[in-house]
């Protein structure tokens, strides 16, 4: 089963206004790039391959924003493969780190890295 990846906006490095002036100059399209003025963490794309996953944290990291490259996880069934279901998120309480390891992650039963249970 191929691994599936989620690229999750984390915030900016610079300000609001270069941020979207360097994202335009780079050709991202003007809703996208309004899709981010939101809270953050913000899933921007979910369910894509490792190496598309690292192109959309290269494009967010060259306009001085920060983004977060995690695993999703597949569940195959009968007739098709499901992505684990990472809805867009506007709260930090949406996500946990992990006591044992320190990974942050989607609230979930067990840490993804390190197996540990949360309660």
């Amino acid at each position: 089963m191929a691994k599936v990846y989620s690229v999750v906006f984390d915030g900016l490095n610079v300000s609001k206004s270069d941020f979207f002036f360097i994202m335009d100059k780079l050709g991202v399209n003007k809703n996208e790039i309004n899709y981010l003025d939101q809270p953050v963490p913000v899933v921007l794309k979910d369910g894509i391959s490792l190496k598309e996953a690292r192109h959309y944290a290269d494009v967010i990291m060259a306009a001085g924003g920060r983004v977060s490259i995690i695993e999703a996880w597949e569940i195959k069934t009968k007739h098709s493969i499901i992505n684990n279901n990472l809805a867009i998120s506007s709260s930090f309480s949406d996500f946990i780190i992990c006591p044992e390891c320190g990974f942050k992650q989607y609230k979930n039963i067990l840490c993804i890295r390190c197996d540990n249970k949360f309660l």
